[in-house]
């Protein structure tokens, strides 16, 4: 009798339960990230020069700019906006440093969605010694 009492109420409190469903976040399959470089010397810059265009998701790992002069800017958008735009000086509280007598201006961990493009600026010529950039990109499926 105690088993079929038991069975019983069992049975009552499975009816009581609902199922729990419980969402997850679906991640589309696609290519791995491809790790990709700029990686130049004895870069001449007069006016402004894109060194960095790229299309697709990733992670902007370092930026790396090395120059004999303080006289130059970046101008870097992620996903269609605008995320830094100044002048060496402007970012020496953050990101810009001197060296002997290199100027070097280092960013990480950019991240971006659909793409992000690096354009140096100078109001005279300037011939930066190195410029480094170093990322991941899933590039869009064609």
């Amino acid at each position: 009798m105690q088993v079929v009492q038991a069975e019983i109420i069992a049975e009552q409190v499975a009816g009581k339960l609902q199922p729990v469903i419980v969402e997850k976040p679906v991640y589309v399959e696609g290519p791995a990230p491809q790790t990709e470089f700029v990686n130049t010397a004895d870069v001449a810059v007069n006016g402004t020069l894109q060194v960095l265009n790229v299309d697709g998701q990733g992670k902007v790992e370092k930026i790396r700019l090395l120059s004999p002069v303080s006289g130059f800017g970046i101008i870097l958008t992620r996903d269609g906006e605008e995320l830094l735009h100044g002048n060496y000086a402007d970012f020496q509280d953050t990101f810009a440093y001197q060296e002997n007598s290199t100027y070097i201006l280092e960013l990480t961990d950019i991240h971006f969605l659909q793409n992000i493009t690096l354009t140096l600026s100078t109001n005279e010529p300037v011939v930066f010694s190195k410029v480094f950039v170093k990322y991941d990109v899933r590039h869009p499926v064609q």
